[in-house]
């Protein structure tokens, strides 16, 4: 789930649908991310073809 973000355009996009402030040639592919991103329950939810999903390193580890 989707808690806060802190992107303006992101924001924007989530708040109002309004994706003015992002690459329109990325638009689509945004909103496929964030649609997965608040559906996920788990990290795993998110590891889709592509999606590149690794464990974090050094001070970023649990």
């Amino acid at each position: 789930m989707i808690v806060s973000i802190q992107h303006k355009g992101l924001k924007r996009l989530w708040t109002k649908n309004d994706a003015s402030k992002l690459p329109q040639d990325q638009v689509s592919k945004i909103r496929t991310i964030l649609f997965l991103l608040n559906n996920a329950q788990k990290v795993d939810d998110m590891n889709f073809p592509g999606s590149n999903l690794h464990p974090l390193k050094g001070d970023l580890n649990e």
